[in-house]
């Protein structure tokens, strides 16, 4: 990964957080929303999830990732309610495959 495909943003969220809705503790029911996108110019699958309470409405904000636009790395929106992930179509591999690879290239 390079550089020069990141678009950073310098943002500043350490603004007083939105009260909470009276009541509601996010936990009774949570809807996932997602989306697939193929950019041709750059033949990359971004996948974009975004999260919240179906009980009030309130949007989860995803955290530990940073504001940017990249096709090559995981990031999030400026608002932090997006995040967009780069994704590859895939063959089925068993999860010991690479394990046991890497243990044959060990010896």
């Amino acid at each position: 990964m390079t550089e020069e495909n990141v678009i950073k943003i310098p943002i500043d969220m350490s603004g007083t957080p939105l009260p909470e809705p009276e009541g509601c503790k996010h936990n009774e029911r949570t809807l996932a929303e997602c989306s697939i996108t193929y950019l041709d110019d750059l033949h990359r699958y971004v996948l974009e999830v975004r999260a919240h309470c179906e009980t009030c409405g309130r949007r989860f904000r995803f955290e530990k990732l940073p504001v940017a636009i990249s096709v090559t790395q995981p990031c999030v929106d400026v608002h932090g309610y997006t995040v967009s992930l780069p994704i590859v179509p895939g063959e089925h591999r068993e999860i010991t495959d690479g394990l046991l690879a890497s243990l044959r290239d060990d010896s």
